[in-house]
């Protein structure tokens, strides 16, 4: 997605996004990548079931499942603009991701002035 801005002002509204998504941030190339990790993806349903039944079997469940990973890659379209490209693994991944963009173009946005307003 494009927006209007450039890629440092961008960059820590995105730290600020996927910290508040709970995941931990792994790798920051500054004004360029991100690379974070949140929780293993498992149902908690089956989780349960296992730890009631066969313990062994959930430990062995919960540490085979994948962390969720989430890559974001900012890059400069033009003199003012940026573009920003976000990648996850997860099924919530969605959910973050449309988090994160609805929090970069509320940021977008230009603020009416005190004029504007008052008419």
């Amino acid at each position: 997605m494009n927006f209007e801005r450039t890629p440092e002002d961008i960059f820590v509204d995105l730290q600020q996004g996927i910290v508040s998504a709970k995941h931990k941030i792994k790798t920051i190339t500054p004004n360029q990548t991100i690379i974070s990790e949140g929780g293993r993806d498992y149902n908690p349903i089956l989780l349960v079931i296992l730890i009631l039944f066969l313990w062994p079997g959930a430990i062995i469940y919960y540490f085979t499942r994948e962390r969720s990973s989430l890559s974001v890659f900012v890059t400069k379209h033009n003199e003012m603009g940026s573009t920003v490209t976000i990648n996850s693994n997860e099924k919530d991944g969605d959910k973050i991701i449309k988090y994160i963009f609805e929090n970069l173009q509320k940021h977008e946005q230009k603020p009416k002035t005190d004029k504007e307003k008052n008419s």
